[in-house]
């Protein structure tokens, strides 16, 4: 190519570039585009786009929020029978927490949310179920301790050994 776009050369290689330079020249205009406007505008790679502050701490609490309910669901089949359920309901309580604020930065978070309402519900109802159990077997051993021998504590013994 030559190094003035106007007057055709014997170095250009292509010979309609110097027929358009010299259309260019006669008619007097030149055409210029001007910045910024060439065509189809620059597209961002999708892994490039930063995400807001908001947007991090809504999938962090997502992911917390699922970590929790993983956590949970295994404290429900191995750790709850032994501590009360309490372990599945406070986890499963925080995951709820976790997944509403997820949820306030715009980050989906149901899967979080779900599993936090099983743990909260295995752990409430453990709670209540090994709790009565043990506190009928109390009162069950207090009454058969007792002299007086009621139809009542034979009935909170029953339960108490079943």
């Amino acid at each position: 190519m030559s190094q003035n776009p106007q007057d055709s050369n014997s170095y250009d290689y292509n010979p309609e570039y110097g027929n358009l330079n010299e259309q260019n020249a006669q008619n007097g205009q030149q055409q210029y585009q001007q910045p910024g406007q060439y065509g189809q505008p620059m597209m961002v790679p999708v892994g490039i786009v930063q995400k807001t502050p908001e947007q991090l701490a809504g999938e962090k609490a997502g992911q917390t929020s699922m970590v929790l309910g993983i956590i949970g669901l295994i404290c429900n089949f191995f750790v709850s029978w032994w501590l009360f359920g309490l372990p599945s309901l406070i986890m499963g309580v925080i995951g709820i927490m976790k997944a509403n604020e997820a949820e306030r930065f715009g980050t989906a978070a149901s899967g979080g949310r779900i599993m936090g309402w099983i743990n909260a519900a295995f752990g409430g109802l453990f709670l209540v179920v090994i709790g009565g159990f043990l506190l009928l077997g109390l009162i069950g051993a207090a009454g058969a301790a007792s002299s007086s021998s009621n139809h009542f504590t034979e009935l909170v013994s029953t339960l108490a050994l079943f």
